[in-house]
């Protein structure tokens, strides 16, 4: 087993060597990212009265696909995936929810090199699920909404291959609707992440 991972790793290697020789020039990137994020606060509004629930810290992935429009001006469009996060109000458990965004982001670095810091924006639609607890065993209807991020990070490039570290803010609006009445909620986040990135 061991002898099959080496090669594995081996052949993952050469493969990265070759991409950074042949592709380091292509306008098109992928990045993958894994996501650590802070404990939050989500806000629940209706008819002018608005409570906050504290949100536990949690975990996420993401992936996204680039396009470089200019040397200083990327574009492109992405997904994260959210894992379940728990939501407490006055100490009480009101039980987990999750996002699941998809958006369009723009990303402009400040210097072109080896070191490459920059900010980055994101704009999307967040899918939004709960629990059973979350829902009062299905009597809210979980409505998605905007997702929004900013942020900015600093790329270590090695020719077609990278590696990113990145902390952004994030926002996910939705909504509960049940017996005619919809409570707005809008989830706010620190994330700080960690990836890679490579020229197609």
């Amino acid at each position: 087993m061991r002898r099959v991972c080496v090669t594995v790793a081996v052949v993952l290697l050469l493969g990265c060597l070759i991409s950074m020789s042949t592709f380091a020039d292509s306008p098109f990137s992928m990045r993958a990212r894994a996501t650590g994020q802070f404990a939050g606060n989500q806000a629940f509004s209706n008819a002018g009265v608005t409570i906050n629930a504290d949100v536990a810290g949690s975990f996420g992935i993401g992936l996204e696909a680039l396009y470089k429009v200019f040397p200083y001006l990327q574009i492109g469009a992405g997904l994260e995936y959210q894992f379940s996060r728990q939501a407490t109000y006055q100490g009480v458990s009101q039980g987990n929810f999750q996002f699941l965004p998809i958006y369009g982001t723009v990303r402009v670095p400040f210097t072109l090199g080896q070191i490459e810091p920059y900010i980055v924006g994101r704009v999307g639609y967040g899918i939004y699920s709960g629990d059973s607890t979350y829902t009062a065993s299905g009597l809210f209807t979980t409505n998605g909404g905007l997702y929004f991020g900013a942020g900015g990070g600093v790329d270590y490039r090695l020719g077609a291959l990278s590696v990113f570290a990145e902390a952004t803010y994030a926002l996910n609006d939705g909504s509960l609707s049940a017996l005619g009445v919809t409570v707005n909620t809008s989830y706010t986040k620190l994330d700080v992440s960690v990836g890679v990135g490579f020229s197609l």
